[in-house]
């Protein structure tokens, strides 16, 4: 039997609170066919460096960390294409848009991104500061 989203939500959820982001590898980290995690360490960018973009196949749980960093979230139906969408990287991206809704994420907040919200993670707030930050990405 397949699991529900939610349950996928809920075990990306625990596979990331399980995980010593320290003591593993940077980059990708299969949890199953249907969640991967995906550790990374940046320094977060001025806004004018960061891109709109969604996904079709994966929803994204995107989780610092530590560290500070400004993330935009809009509705994809708002949103005027500069990308078209790549398969296999299961991207596609946008022009800005002025009534984004702004979050920050500190440590160990997250934020849950559907398919239908484009988003531009990684903007610094104020100055660009180190950022370690796991993406889970659930199959949807």
């Amino acid at each position: 039997m397949s699991k529900t989203l939610q349950e996928k939500i809920e075990e990306a959820l625990a596979a990331i609170e399980k995980i010593n982001f320290d003591e593993e590898e940077l980059g990708k980290h299969v949890i199953n066919d249907d969640i991967f995690l995906l550790l990374q360490k940046y320094y977060s960018k001025d806004p004018k460096e960061a891109r709109f973009e969604t996904h079709n196949d994966y929803l994204d749980i995107q989780y610092v960390v530590k560290g500070k960093e400004c993330l935009e979230i809009a509705p994809k139906a708002i949103m005027e294409v500069t990308e078209s969408y790549d398969p296999e990287r299961d991207v596609e991206f946008y022009k800005d848009v002025e009534d984004a809704t702004k979050i920050v994420l500190t440590d160990g907040s997250y934020v849950i991104i559907y398919p239908t919200d484009a988003h531009k993670p990684g903007m610094c707030v104020g100055e660009s500061t180190e950022v370690k930050k796991i993406v889970a990405k659930i199959r949807i």
